[in-house]
């Protein structure tokens, strides 16, 4: 699902990492406004990317998914 961003953030993204503590850090950079080529806003993107032959691959990479649901308090 791509991300749509209102007054709340929500959607997946897709990150290429050695781990789930990579991914997340990849996803905080991302959300953060850097730019990053390991986070993709389709998993079909994110899976060509890890399947590259011509990039260098670390050991254990994956796809991992990254749900979004960021919004503002109701009751603030």
């Amino acid at each position: 699902m791509p991300i749509i961003a209102t007054d709340a953030i929500s959607g997946s993204i897709y990150v290429v990492a050695a781990s789930a503590d990579e991914a997340q850090l990849g996803a905080v950079d991302f959300l953060s406004g850097n730019q990053t080529e390991h986070v993709f806003g389709n998993k079909k993107d994110a899976i060509e990317f890890l399947r590259d032959p011509f990039r260098p691959h670390l050991q254990g990479e994956r796809v991992y998914v990254v749900t979004l649901d960021i919004r503002a308090d109701p009751t603030e």
